[in-house]
């Protein structure tokens, strides 16, 4: 399929429209200019989004929660497709010292950190390393880490061997929902096209080991997070299960478990009010 200027047209108008109040803002550090979703005002809230993820996804999440904080979602190298990384840049310590020097040029100094999927590894590795400047953690959509270790996710192994067509990408990418939404075909045809074009260049594959490298030490870590943490499960989330999330709850100490129902793994796409107001909820209890 043929990407020419009015495709990317399109593409534009429909995210500007989408993206609604949120704004789009842009940094600089390490010798790069980075890109990152902001709105609302007050103590600040840093959204990290999942493997193959983009900060646009939190955009409804957002909305809500910046009627009473600064909401904050940048893309992640490491595990964004947006961004072109090599592979020693996705080792989890660069990826924590990322976050540091990004709240550093956003001029933030202390977060709750909400991770999705993958991205709860990420806000967990930097919760437990960072006691003093991250006050809460939430993980929405934990992946069955135990499974995807030893190869027992079947959604997960999937992604692992890559995709042929566009047709399988899709058909992928609808197995994340419990109730697949409509999205706009400019909008699908671009995200299978990114999804496609990584996986034909051979750089999903290091994305997914590198992500890999980091669950034997958090599963060391989280016993030692000290912060109010709001676990979010879905009862069909292709990519976990509930003998992984009650095991997950009950290592790290000062958890809350919440279900949704009638829930795929994306979440933040199916359910975001619902997601809002369960993590609203938390705050106005363990915010600070």
């Amino acid at each position: 399929m043929a990407w020419n200027t009015k495709s990317f047209e399109l593409l534009s108008k429909h995210v500007s429209a989408y993206l609604g109040g949120v704004n789009e803002k842009s940094c600089s550090f390490q010798g790069q200019e980075w890109k990152y979703l902001e709105a609302g005002s007050g103590e600040v809230v840093l959204c990290l989004h999942g493997l193959g993820g983009s900060k646009v996804q939190w955009r409804t999440f957002m909305t809500k929660v910046s009627e009473r904080y600064r909401v904050i979602s940048p893309d992640v190298p490491g595990l964004s497709l947006n961004l072109n990384v090599a592979e020693g840049d996705i080792d989890k310590h660069n990826v924590a010292n990322w976050i540091s020097d990004f709240m550093d040029a956003i001029g933030v100094k202390h977060v709750h950190i909400v991770g999705h999927d993958t991205g709860g590894v990420v806000a967990s590795y930097f919760a437990h390393g960072q006691q003093g400047i991250v006050s809460t953690l939430a993980w929405f959509n934990p992946p069955d880490l135990d499974g995807i270790r030893t190869g027992d996710v079947a959604a997960w192994e999937r992604v692992k061997v890559g995709f042929d067509s566009m047709q399988e990408a899709e058909a992928h990418l609808m197995s994340l929902f419990y109730d697949p939404p409509t999205l706009p075909g400019i909008v699908k045809r671009f995200y299978m096209k990114k999804v496609m074009d990584t996986v034909n260049k051979g750089k999903l594959l290091p994305l997914i080991n590198g992500a890999m490298e980091s669950l034997p030490l958090l599963m060391a870590q989280v016993r030692g997070i000290q912060q109010e943490t709001l676990v979010v499960a879905a009862d069909n989330d292709v990519f976990s299960n509930e003998r992984w999330i009650l095991k997950l709850v009950a290592m790290i100490p000062n958890s809350k478990l919440v279900w949704l129902e009638e829930c795929g793994q994306r979440s933040l796409i199916e359910k975001p009010d619902q997601l809002a107001e369960i993590y609203l909820n938390f705050l106005k209890t363990h915010g600070s």
